[in-house]
């Protein structure tokens, strides 16, 4: 990159961290918002979220990877036309997109007590956090772990389709089981990959109060990118989540295929308030985009982050963490998603994430 181009890339960065500060501080200032219930049956809620990046993996100290600043915004409306049945609507846009998508269009029904059928454009279940991926105010790290990366590929954001759910129990333990089947994948910021999909959630509590398990797979042929011909695309997901007291703990361990790259990914995270509105977190991951080379930079990253999420107000929240890297794979995918050649990268490096998040 040449000497101008680099000055510029500066410049965005911290442009980028001086507008993310000004947002804190008049969000902080700012009166409480609340969700708007149009009437009994219909309601509005909406979430906004800033976040800026500065990252080190580029030797020259050009950045790169998740270098820069990006931001979300989103309105959901839901309409409960009946006890039974309610219809969801999500509209969202982010620095990505070239025009607002719909994130959520889906017609939930009630078939009894403990039963219930989605129909349409559903959050693909998946994991522990994949309801929460883009709801940063939700998750205790304003990064998400390596399993949800968009750059990977393993859970996208949403399935179009049905999802039957069915609440039960297990050996005297309460339980959820999830199937569904669909005609599509959605990624984050892209276009419906289209292809036949199947797969399930199971969820389910154990005697050790606070603690529950989760196995997550599915199967799809559908195309890596648009346009592009259908192959073969699976994942299963082993998690855990423990909450002692005030602590939480979570890991998951996840394989999957996507053409000919066999993928793994293990995350383990702990988080515990520091105060009444102060949580701090750590969390300790590893990806590998190709198991039959590890231990390769280019396919090989591991991160250490050490986080806190500061409830500003019951609506308003702030996100600071540092991360330090080892290997360099999901920049690489990145680098080679925007047609270029990764070169440049650097072994180990570390990134500052600023997020600031609001939602009513």
């Amino acid at each position: 990159m040449d000497r101008s181009g680099g000055e510029r890339q500066r410049r965005g960065r911290g442009l980028a961290w001086r507008v993310a500060v000004a947002w804190a501080a008049g969000l902080v200032l700012a009166p409480g918002v609340q969700a708007h219930a149009i009437s009994e049956q219909l309601s509005l809620h909406g979430y906004g979220n800033f976040t800026a990046v500065h990252s080190g993996v580029q030797s020259s100290g050009q950045g790169g990877g998740e270098q820069n600043s990006h931001h979300d915004l989103s309105l959901l409306g839901t309409w409960r036309f009946t006890d039974r049945d309610r219809v969801w609507l999500q509209l969202a846009t982010n620095s990505e997109l070239a025009r607002p998508r719909v994130d959520w269009l889906m017609y939930d029904r009630l078939l009894d007590a403990r039963t219930a059928l989605h129909l349409g454009q559903v959050r693909l279940p998946f994991g522990l956090d994949n309801m929460l991926r883009d709801i940063e105010s939700l998750r205790r790290t304003a990064s998400r772990p390596f399993l949800y990366d968009e750059d990977l590929g393993l859970a996208d954001e949403a399935v179009r389709g049905v999802v039957l759910e069915r609440e039960t129990q297990i050996a005297g333990q309460g339980a959820s089981l999830k199937v569904f089947a669909g005609n599509a994948l959605v990624p984050d910021a892209d276009r419906p990959l289209p292809g036949p999909v199947l797969g399930g959630h199971l969820q389910v509590e154990t005697p050790l109060p606070g603690l529950r398990l989760a196995v997550s797979g599915y199967h799809a042929r559908v195309p890596p990118e648009p346009d592009e011909p259908r192959s073969g695309k699976h994942a299963w997901a082993l998690s855990a989540q423990w909450q002692p007291a005030s602590w939480t703990w979570q890991a998951e361990w996840a394989r999957g295929r996507i053409e000919d790259h066999a993928l793994q990914t293990f995350y383990l995270s702990a988080s515990h308030p520091l105060g009444e509105r102060v949580d701090a977190a750590l969390r300790i991951e590893r990806v590998q985009t190709d198991r039959r080379q590890p231990r390769q930079d280019g396919n090989d990253q591991r991160r250490l982050v050490l986080g806190l999420a500061w409830a500003v107000t019951p609506v308003i929240g702030v996100r600071l963490e540092w991360q330090r890297h080892r290997g360099h794979a999901l920049p690489l995918l990145a680098a080679q998603e925007a047609g270029g050649d990764g070169s440049g990268l650097r072994s180990r490096w570390s990134s500052t994430v600023l997020s600031v998040n609001a939602m009513f």
